[in-house]
């Protein structure tokens, strides 16, 4: 949640360039279009005539680089899926048993609509299925910038809505049989990513290893409706600062392995990598970010971000 001031637009200034959410939004139309059939310079065209592009020379300018990228994207797609059946869309449900605070058990069931099923033939099973997304921009990393400041690049978290299918489609596997074929296989789903720069694979996973990643979220997400959760990504990615790269990556490591099991913690992870002692640290680093100033520099979280501040006036409080 961020409580800002809102910006008035300059009305007598003529934008010559999309915004963020702008520029995600064409790319995502464009791609879409292709995905229908049309070509790219014909959906550009309209989205010209639309006034969604600069006027004059302004326009090809923008769009022109972008539909080079574009063009090299949906070359990707093509020679990754130039064999898979396309399968219809499908409806999802994945119920879940859970517990509450109490320890009464629920029964919560999640929906979601599978719109880009394929099904691929693999010379060694006979069969495999994916979900396949072309993802509106290109992929997003975390790089070492200097004097150990990161760099961030990309949008990694539109992965979310592409990541939750995936689960749910690996929590009920058996939804990609040909029509009238009784004996394909049971196996959980992969998931394809093609970005402007790269693509993704996921591979599958086992029903239990699926189930335990949705009740995490789920159980997360009744916990920030109960009681809003502090979540700002500078206080996430101060281990990124303050840790040296060889526990870094250890560090990592055993988050990752925990998350399979649904129970990554950072004081869990430490006491795994034998350096619980780092937890100090990292909270002292994160505490200061919260709390003070950097001269010259960005404003303290619980000042920049409204909502921390009103929520949390004390680090400890969160």
């Amino acid at each position: 949640m961020r409580f800002r001031d809102a910006e008035v637009p300059d009305e007598d200034n003529e934008p010559f360039a999309p915004d963020g959410l702008e520029n995600f939004t064409l790319t995502r139309e464009l791609l879409d279009a292709a995905l229908a059939g049309q070509s790219l310079p014909l959906a550009a065209e309209r989205l010209r005539r639309a006034g969604r592009l600069p006027a004059l020379g302004f326009a090809d300018a923008l769009i022109e680089p972008r539909l080079k990228r574009l063009d090299q994207q949906l070359a990707s797609w093509r020679d990754q899926l130039s064999d898979a059946i396309s399968l219809p869309p499908r409806t999802l449900e994945v119920p879940l048993i859970m517990q509450d605070e109490g320890g009464e058990m629920l029964r919560v069931t999640l929906t979601t609509r599978l719109i880009s099923r394929q099904q691929l033939r693999d010379d060694a099973e006979g069969e495999s299925r994916l979900l396949a997304t072309l993802e509106a921009t290109h992929f997003g990393t975390l790089k070492p910038g200097k004097e150990g400041r990161y760099k961030k690049l990309g949008k990694p978290h539109r992965l979310l809505a592409g990541y939750l299918d995936w689960l749910m489609a690996n929590a009920r596997p058996g939804l990609g049989e040909v029509a009238g074929d009784q004996g394909a296989s049971r196996e959980g789903y992969q998931w394809l990513a093609v970005f402007e720069d790269r693509w993704l694979l996921f591979p599958a996973l086992r029903i239990e290893q699926a189930e335990a990643a949705l009740r995490h979220l789920v159980k997360a997400y009744a916990q920030g409706w109960q009681a809003p959760l502090a979540a700002a990504l500078e206080l996430a990615t101060t281990l990124w600062e303050v840790v040296g790269e060889e526990d870094r990556n250890a560090l990592f490591g055993a988050l990752k392995a925990q998350a399979a099991d649904g129970s990554a913690n950072l004081e869990t992870a430490l006491a795994a990598i034998h350096k619980p002692w780092l937890a100090d640290s990292l909270t002292r680093a994160m505490e200061t970010r919260f709390s003070e100033d950097i001269f010259k520099g960005p404003q303290a979280l619980r000042r920049q971000e409204g909502a921390l501040g009103e929520l949390w006036p004390e680090f400890a409080s969160h």
